[in-house]
């Protein structure tokens, strides 16, 4: 017949009244437990207080062992976690304390930031409020910095990746379209608190593919960029009233282009970096033309004017300044 306790008749008794109960011990690592222990399985279970020798300490609820329920776990390095466990795991709602002095709290899943949260960055005042994927941002979020910027929209493995709106306080600067990688990528809409807008497709940043553009002046360009450069066919409207229709290259009227300025006169030729060079013609307000070489904006070679009158003179130029003239037809 089993002899132990008072009023326990039987070893079945015993062992019941023996499983959980609270115990202290000490591992042979230097290891400490104290608190609810289960000693048929010989492990934690309940509440108690795990000490590491390495300086971290736990305590809070166990299940077979592991830390399951609430509890807090203080790590050596002196950051902090207060929150649910599940199977030894970090997992619901809790709240994470960096030695940085950053701070989460919201979702974890199996040990990492997973879910909704909100970061706060103690260096600068930063804040990011949104869904989080293996401890980085991802899915939509709002970032709010103190600096005076913020982002809404989404997130991919702690960039900025899909839909989203930037904004600047201070400048009054925004986009409005597409991101990828952390940069403008796709439709979108760059507006700056001095005037200047772009309206298009963006590429790595950068203007790129047909958009449109107006400046601070409000001078209009719609047409092709490539690298935030104009490169192909275009139209530029100038403020001033000056219409170009043409090719660009690097940024520059280049190629083949009509210009009509705002005092009546036109230009229809070749241009080369910004400049009328090459072929073309030159027509007056009052219509009169001239048709020859060009260097520079100035007629510079061989050419012929042509009157309304019905005078023409075949002439040549050099450096804007006629040296020779001579008529061909008179009517």
């Amino acid at each position: 017949m089993f002899k132990g306790r008072k009023g326990i008749k039987s070893a079945a008794q015993a062992s019941l009244a023996f499983k959980s109960a609270h115990r202290k011990v000490n591992y042979a690592n230097g290891d400490l437990y104290e608190g609810e222990f289960r000693s048929d399985v010989g492990k934690a279970h309940g509440h108690g207080e795990f000490k590491y020798v390495a300086g971290s300490k736990y305590a809070g609820s166990f299940v077979d062992g592991k830390f399951s329920g609430f509890g807090t776990y203080d790590y050596a390095d002196g950051s902090k976690y207060e929150g649910e466990w599940m199977g030894g795991c970090q997992s619901g709602s809790g709240m994470f304390r960096y030695t940085s002095g950053n701070v989460y709290e919201g979702q974890f899943w199996e040990g990492k930031m997973t879910g909704a949260g909100v970061m706060k960055y103690a260096r600068n005042g930063d804040l990011y409020e949104g869904q989080f994927l293996d401890a980085q941002m991802h899915g939509d979020g709002t970032f709010t910095r103190q600096a005076g910027r913020k982002y809404q929209g989404q997130y991919q493995s702690n960039l900025r990746d899909g839909y989203g709106v930037w904004q600047c306080g201070n400048t009054g600067d925004c986009y409005e379209g597409q991101w990828r990688g952390d940069q403008w990528e796709g439709e979108g809409r760059m507006s700056r608190g001095t005037g200047e807008n772009y309206e298009g497709n963006f590429t790595s940043g950068l203007f790129d593919g047909m958009g449109r553009y107006q400046t601070i002046d409000g001078s209009v360009y719609l047409g092709v960029h490539v690298a935030g450069l104009r490169e192909g066919e275009g139209t530029e409207k100038m403020s001033s009233g000056e219409v170009y229709n043409g090719s660009f290259a690097q940024g520059h009227r280049h190629g083949k282009g009509k210009c009509i300025y705002a005092n009546g006169e036109q230009y229809i030729g070749q241009w080369r970096k910004g400049w009328r060079h090459g072929q073309g013609r030159q027509v007056s307000a009052n219509g009169d033309f001239y048709e020859g070489s060009f260097d520079r904006n100035r007629k510079d070679g061989h050419g012929m004017l042509v009157k309304m009158s019905c005078e023409a003179f075949i002439e040549d130029w050099k450096c804007d300044v006629c040296l020779k003239s001579a008529i061909i037809r008179h009517d």
